[in-house]
């Protein structure tokens, strides 16, 4: 478990990506199947920090539901129809590699090229700018670590979805849910479109649980909602789970402007000042996600990223301990629990009931009251203090006496041991006689103090 994560974790997500582990282990489960929906983010641009909290809070129940022997079914998905896309699908030109013009807004084209620019030819460039920025946020995602069935995503224009989106319409038109009248619509006289105020969206799947930021209570959700109850009669999630907005450490909305963006990229990679902005690669992102309680308005800052670095290093550190300290454990080296020492059997119950309190939280989905667990909370100081630090370890026929007492003397101030000689020494009362020994035969050099006129 080193700590160069920048190399480490490609390289693990590499082998995962290699050995299919999601897969494998999904389909060697037998445990039953969870469905976690994937909504579709917007394919018109980089990634933030609300695609980092989704996708990684996504992944964790995904991995917890792994863990518990379901086989986990979780397709990612893209929205690539709507405004945003259509815009960003006119400032493409050329067909070659994409490139954007100098300026920002469609206005700024030229008359000559804005006529040009007929509505199939700007469906095939907002086609072409979609597809493309799929992969991007593809592979953003998986250096998230984040797991998913990434060979087989569905994206809202591939032909397979449009003809299932005109099935679910035909089934809504021929129940009479479908009517024809009048409505006032948004135009944009610049863009020359029309400007949605709601979407058909669907295809439906039968899922156990729904993931998306608050603002989809009158979007996915509902979308998904209405149309599940007009074909089947049912809704299409058993629970829907939502998440606010990411904020900067002041609780501000993150702006340019104000230059409190934090990049989901520069997290983990790191920026062109290591100082000003350190690689903290993606666990200790994923750290940031299991610790703030979702439900509401997260924040996200430099000294928030400086916390959970330490936090991470001081769990790493621990983590390897523990693993170095069971690397050669056997199964014929337990001790029944009867013939545990107090202070061991009250260490088993408290590990029994924090794991109780961890898989209860996985299952009500609140990761950061995990992160929040402290093991040894609860251990009064008098048993720390009456722990017996004796005893005889029997291995078949041999026997081996394990003893740990309070050394006798002082500690030596030179090599930290402790020895009765300590004060021994008139001329040097804070060492040992190791030390003394040392001292005496290279002494130090006198120093010359040099006058300046």
């Amino acid at each position: 478990m080193r700590a160069n994560s920048l190399t480490r974790e490609p390289e693990l997500q590499k082998l995962w990506e290699e050995n299919q582990v999601f897969k494998r282990v999904s389909d060697n489960n037998n445990g039953g199947t969870f469905i976690l929906h994937d909504g579709p983010p917007y394919a018109n641009g980089d990634l933030h920090m609300g695609h980092a909290l989704n996708k990684i809070l996504k992944d964790i129940i995904n991995r917890y539901k792994l863990l518990q022997n379901y086989k986990v079914q979780y397709i990612p998905g893209w929205d690539c129809h709507g405004l945003p896309i259509e815009l960003k699908g006119k400032y493409i030109i050329g067909y070659g590699p994409l490139r954007t013009l100098p300026c920002e807004i469609l206005q700024s084209l030229d008359q000559e090229v804005r006529k040009e620019l007929t509505p199939l030819k700007l469906r095939a460039k907002a086609a072409k700018f979609a597809k493309a920025t799929v992969k991007t946020q593809m592979e953003s995602f998986k250096r998230f670590g984040v797991w998913a069935d990434w060979n087989n995503p569905y994206l809202t224009l591939d032909p397979e979805y449009e003809a299932a989106q005109i099935e679910v319409f035909g089934q809504m038109a021929l129940q009479g849910y479908i009517y024809r009248g009048r409505k006032p619509v948004h135009w944009s006289p610049s863009s020359r479109t029309a400007l949605a105020e709601a979407e058909l969206e669907g295809l439906t799947f039968p899922a156990d649980v729904y993931l998306e930021g608050t603002d989809q209570h009158r979007g996915w959700f509902q979308s998904s909602l209405l149309t599940s109850i007009a074909t089947k009669g049912k809704a299409p999630y058993s629970a829907v789970i939502t998440h606010g907005f990411v904020l900067d450490e002041k609780g501000m909305k993150m702006s340019k402007s104000l230059g409190n963006v934090v990049d989901p990229r520069l997290v983990i990679e790191g920026g062109k000042n290591s100082k000003d902005a350190p690689a903290y690669g993606a666990d200790v992102m994923r750290l940031w996600v299991s610790s703030v309680d979702y439900t509401g308005d997260v924040l996200i800052g430099p000294q928030i990223l400086r916390q959970m670095s330490d936090i991470y290093r001081k769990l790493r550190g621990t983590l390897r301990y523990l693993l170095g300290n069971l690397h050669d454990w056997r199964v014929d080296n337990a001790v029944p629990y009867q013939d545990l020492a107090i202070i061991d059997q009250h260490a088993l119950f408290q590990l029994e009931s924090v794991v109780k309190n961890i898989q209860e939280c996985y299952e009500n989905y609140q990761f950061f009251k995990i992160f929040q667990v402290e093991v040894l909370s609860s251990m009064e100081t008098e048993m720390v203090s009456s722990v017996q630090h004796t005893g005889e370890y029997v291995d078949g026929e041999n026997k081996v006496w394990i003893g740990v007492s309070r050394a006798e003397g002082s500690k030596c101030e030179r090599c930290w041991n402790y020895s009765g000689q300590v004060g021994s020494f008139s001329e040097h009362p804070t060492l040992c006689g190791r030390c003394f020994k040392v001292i005496v035969a290279n002494p130090p050099e006198p120093v010359a103090a040099a006058v300046i006129n």
